[in-house]
């Protein structure tokens, strides 16, 4: 177990490793696009919901890249269950965020709930036992999460929140009357598609060195939530953004890490 005080040693970590720059960008702009959300209705139980879930992804991506600038096996399986407390609600998060989105929480709270519980167990398992992470790996790009035996029935639980989350969405299309409504549904469910892809980054705890771009997907996520919102007024979000604007930041967003990236690797020649 790592010491509390060398957490906080600058002695422990690599801040010129690039891999941890656009991870962190992307965390930060999912987190920000909550607050957004919750600060423009904060009444509305989908605000909460959304909060809910891009807290879940921003401690993800927030706490990889303290993994991935961690000189130590020690302090970066520390960071490793820190970024997994938010991984460990992803699924049920995204539940909670379509039954608001399609105004069918009362209908399904006790799924949602339920949801909520499982999580709450897998993060006690987290912590107290290694059957969901039991150490780290170390690959090119830094330390990563090394898988214990319990991760294939998160990863069942995992899967079957998505399928569900995406089949409600997909049932309620089908039926829906209200044009704008439509388009929300669509636009959100193409935003859980992208972001769906970033689960490639699952492979390299079970030991599969194939490097984890899910940061990539969830940039393309906020930038599909926030045209969606603009353009549609999901969640019933007004806005006075002008369409140049909103496509400006929308590239940004899609870009940013790219450039970063481009911009380190002709910046640093030694990570060490």
């Amino acid at each position: 177990m790592v010491s509390i005080p060398l957490i906080f040693q600058r002695v422990s970590y690599n801040f010129y490793n690039i891999y941890a720059l656009p991870v962190v960008f992307a965390g930060l702009i999912i987190l920000l696009l909550g607050i957004f959300i919750l600060a423009k209705n904060r009444k509305a139980i989908g605000a909460f919901a959304f909060l809910t879930l891009s807290l879940s992804f921003s401690i993800w991506l927030l706490g990889i890249s303290l993994v991935y600038i961690s000189r130590t096996p020690d302090v970066a399986e520390f960071w490793t269950r820190f970024f997994w407390s938010g991984v460990v609600y992803i699924g049920s998060a995204i539940y909670f965020f379509t039954q608001s989105v399609l105004g069918t929480i009362e209908k399904k709270k006790n799924a949602v709930i339920f949801g909520f519980i499982l999580s709450t167990l897998f993060l006690f398992s987290l912590h107290l036992t290694n059957w969901l992470i039991a150490g780290v790996n170390h690959y090119f790009w830094g330390f990563y999460a090394k898988a214990g035996p319990a991760v294939w029935i998160f990863l069942a639980i995992f899967v079957y929140q998505m399928v569900a989350s995406f089949m409600a969405y997909y049932g309620r299309y089908k039926i829906e009357t209200s044009p704008v409504m439509k388009k929300q549904i669509r636009m959100v469910a193409i935003a859980f598609v992208v972001a769906y892809t970033s689960s490639v980054d699952y492979l390299p705890a079970i030991g599969i060195e194939i490097y984890p771009f899910g940061y990539l997907p969830m940039v393309g996520f906020a930038s599909v939530l926030f045209y969606t919102m603009v353009r549609y007024h999901l969640l019933d979000i007004q806005t006075v953004l002008h369409k140049t604007l909103m496509w400006s930041v929308a590239t940004a967003l899609t870009s940013a890490p790219i450039i970063l990236i481009f911009f380190k690797y002709h910046t640093y020649t030694n990570f060490d």
